[in-house]
């Protein structure tokens, strides 16, 4: 489903099983992967499938810092990178099942499994796995090399060089993403319908924005937007002068 700045478009069916993660550059350039290892890429007007990029493994996550790269993650621990064209083999880069990955530019990436560990991409290869939170991480974003956030039910901090400790900052919920556009600003939501927002100091409290239901993704491209989806359909827009909640056309 696309949105023009104004409405919601019909929803297009662009491959046989479930789309799991979407990243957009621009209003041109969009990649998006499924639960069956597809990857497809949008023009600006329509979606085509580039290949099954992971062997019939599932993906779960896709990020394109520039329309000429990319990288996706997947459950079986692989990574494997687009090049504006084609992608390449994946690699087996960790044992456990990958969830997120963030790529700031086509240099630096970092991606975190369920058990917690990170691993950041150089360019050319994928780092060794690194435990940075036992409870796991479920989403994270990096705006730049030296700074990310990865989320679970608590917030941890990367600055380049290490991560800190979890901030418990939505005590009894889980936060299911993250974006970050800046080292000052960042937007998570949670399976309750929360979102809290960081100003590159602090987190806010939690903050109800989708009462009742599972927010499981928001993009923020500035401090000054942000929207979230939940697992009911439903679209909620986040801007400096609040929130509105939109339904797409189904």
């Amino acid at each position: 489903v696309t949105y023009n700045g104004t409405d919601w478009g019909q929803p297009a069916t662009v491959g046989p099983d479930d789309l799991v993660s979407v990243s957009c550059l621009s209003a041109s350039f969009c990649a998006a992967v499924d639960s069956s290892g597809n990857a497809f890429v949008y023009n600006g007007t329509g979606w085509s499938m580039t290949a099954n990029v992971a062997d019939g493994n599932g993906l779960d996550s896709v990020s394109c810092p520039s329309a000429g790269f990319c990288a996706a993650v997947g459950g079986s621990g692989d990574a494997l990178t687009y090049n504006g064209t084609a992608w390449g083999q994946g690699a087996d880069v960790d044992a456990s099942a990958l969830v997120s990955v963030s790529c700031a530019n086509t240099s630096f990436c970092s991606a975190a499994d369920f058990q917690g560990d990170v691993l950041t991409y150089d360019g050319t290869a994928w780092s060794h796995p690194t435990n940075v939170d036992p409870a796991g991480l479920a989403s994270l974003s990096c705006a730049s090399a030296y700074f990310c956030v990865g989320v679970d039910g608590g917030a941890k901090v990367f600055d380049g060089s290490s991560w800190a400790q979890p901030d418990d900052v939505d005590v009894g919920n889980t936060m299911e993403s993250v974006s970050c556009p800046s080292a000052s600003f960042c937007a998570a939501v949670d399976a309750s319908g929360n979102a809290v927002t960081y100003d590159g100091s602090n987190w806010s409290t939690p903050s109800p924005i989708d009462a009742g239901h599972n927010l499981v993704s928001v993009s923020c491209p500035s401090a000054g937007f942000c929207a979230a989806v939940d697992g009911a359909g439903n679209v909620v827009v986040g801007t400096s002068g609040g929130t509105s909640t939109t339904t797409p056309a189904v």
